[in-house]
Order: structure tokens, then C-alpha cells, then sequence
């Protein structure tokens, strides 16, 4: 049996990409020059691009469909429509 579940939450995909991101930024030893404002930049972009490419399972960047597969005892995330 296959059950479809749509997940909804409007804040976790965001606040989990900005933290990623932050903690990308902040550890880079490439970065250590970098000035607060230049930072905040890069993280920024990169927030921006990782949203971007998230989109092909979040639509509206909060809702996440998975289908349970009870007989394979698999979860797969379905691409948004």
C-alpha cells in the first residue's frame, strides 16, 4: 500500500537553509578576511541559491510531498509540481 502525506510547514525549510548556510560562511578559513558586511552578503546569495535549488521539492518553499510505501518500507520525496 502507498500512502501520500503533503507536509506543510512555512518556516523550517528557510530557517534550516539560513542556518546550513551560516555555519558554511562562518567556518570557511577561506572567509576569515572577509569583513562582517561582505559575509552577510555571501551568506545571503547563498541562501538564495540553495532555496532556488530546494524548489524542486518544496513548493512555495514549505510544502514537501512524500509517498510511504508501506510493502517496501520505503519514503520517497516526490519532485513539486
Amino acid at each position: 500500500m502507498k500512502i501520500r502525506v503533503l507536509f506543510k510547514d512555512p518556516d523550517a525549510a528557510y530557517d534550516c537553509v539560513a542556518d546550513a548556510v551560516r555555519d558554511s560562511v562562518t567556518s570557511s578559513t577561506g572567509l576569515a578576511d572577509a569583513t562582517a558586511d561582505e559575509k552577510e552578503a555571501i551568506i545571503e546569495k547563498r541562501i538564495e541559491g540553495a532555496r532556488s535549488a530546494l524548489g524542486r521539492w518544496l513548493r512555495h518553499g514549505e510544502y514537501l510531498d512524500v509517498e510511504f510505501d508501506l510493502d517496501a518500507n520505503t519514503a520517497t520525496v516526490l519532485e513539486a509540481k
